[in-house]
């Protein structure tokens, strides 16, 4: 990154939450208010290259933004946790949750724990939602 989009990067305004164990196995939550894909990407650059989230095993990213003319625009990157980013979009979706950019951070335990991951993860979400409103 050039020096204009590192100030950019920095500028990004998040919120997160505190982490949520299970067997093991780490979730924190990040999020941002977001309103196009710019945004997004420079929301994930922000995470990605923080120290306390780059030796994570997953860095799972949804959002969902509403353009100029009322268009919603959503995309998630799973990041290796398969299903992980269309389950979080979809709780996105149903709440109608806009302008909003979430990355959820896991840390593998060692152990796994089956679909209660996505309960997991999607709880983080939540919290984080709540907070970005």
């Amino acid at each position: 990154m050039d020096e204009k989009e590192t100030e950019k990067v920095e500028e990004v305004q998040t919120e997160t939450i505190a982490c949520i164990s299970e067997a093991g196995s780490n979730f924190i939550a990040v999020g941002a208010n977001t309103s196009s894909l710019n945004e997004v990407k420079r929301f994930y650059k922000k995470v990605s290259i923080e120290p306390k989230y780059a030796q994570c095993n997953h860095r799972i990213l949804v959002y969902r933004h509403r353009d100029e003319e009322g268009k919603i625009h959503q995309g998630y990157n799973d990041d290796g946790e398969h299903g992980a980013g269309r389950k979080l979009l979809e709780y996105l979706t149903r709440n109608n949750y806009v302008n909003v950019g979430i990355v959820v951070t896991r840390w593998y335990g060692g152990k796994h724990i089956g679909p209660k991951r996505f309960n997991l993860m999607e709880d983080a979400l939540s919290q984080v939602v709540a907070k970005l409103k």
